[in-house]
């Protein structure tokens, strides 16, 4: 099933991961099973190769909203995220197909999901709404880190209501209101996104970043 809904796009009218547009596609012969049939092998050695190392590294997994993690009761060494692209992005939208196919409703995705486009573009919501949800997560994270432990963020700038949002300004403030130390950032451009979706801005790049901070 997981095998099959990852090329529902590929085989589907729908553009692409990125696009949410009905498209004619020009598909060879028995397409449907050569995709399905290679992802299925190539699943199953990653899966082979997979259980091989985690048989020697334990782990749990939770499937959670990290605004809400009053149940995980382990100290956490360090933190790794990438949260949404404020304005950017519709998770629920582009794999909406594959959530249907999986029997998952995409309805509560679109509704949990923060800083989509959907809640800032369609519903206009604004800045606020993002730096609060944000704010949530990382508050409820924090009550497990450990003393001198390393939160790793990676962000990209934002574009709202035709306003370019520098996000590492707006992640800085709320880590450093929290009681964190940024020890580290790095950055790099995202002109050719920035082309793609917003021509009319000719000289404001966004720019991404990897944003570091000690507790």
């Amino acid at each position: 099933m997981v095998a099959f809904s990852s090329i529902l796009v590929k085989v589907s009218n729908q553009d692409s991961d990125t696009r949410y547009a009905a498209i004619k596609k020009k598909l060879p012969q028995n397409a449907v099973w050569s995709y399905f049939d290679k992802k299925a092998k190539d699943m199953l050695k990653r899966i082979e190769s997979f259980n091989a190392e985690a048989s020697n590294c334990p782990c749990e997994v939770y499937l959670s909203d990290s605004r809400n993690l009053d149940f995980l009761k382990k100290e956490i060494d360090l933190v790794i995220t990438s949260p949404p692209y404020l304005n950017s992005y519709d998770y629920y939208l582009y794999h909406k197909h594959r959530m249907l196919w999986l029997g998952l409703d995409y309805r509560s995705a679109q509704e949990k999901e923060f800083g989509s486009r959907n809640k800032h573009s369609d519903n206009h919501e604004g800045i606020e709404s993002y730096v609060d949800a944000v704010t949530a997560s990382v508050s409820h994270i924090s009550k497990n880190l450990k003393k001198n432990a390393h939160f790793c963020v990676i962000i990209g700038d934002a574009i709202l209501k035709g306003e370019i949002i520098k996000m590492n300004a707006i992640f800085d403030e709320i880590f450093l209101k929290q009681g964190y130390t940024k020890t580290r950032e790095i950055r790099f451009e995202q002109r050719k996104y920035t082309r793609t979706f917003t021509p009319n801005i000719k000289t404001k790049f966004k720019e991404s970043y990897i944003l570091i901070y000690r507790r």
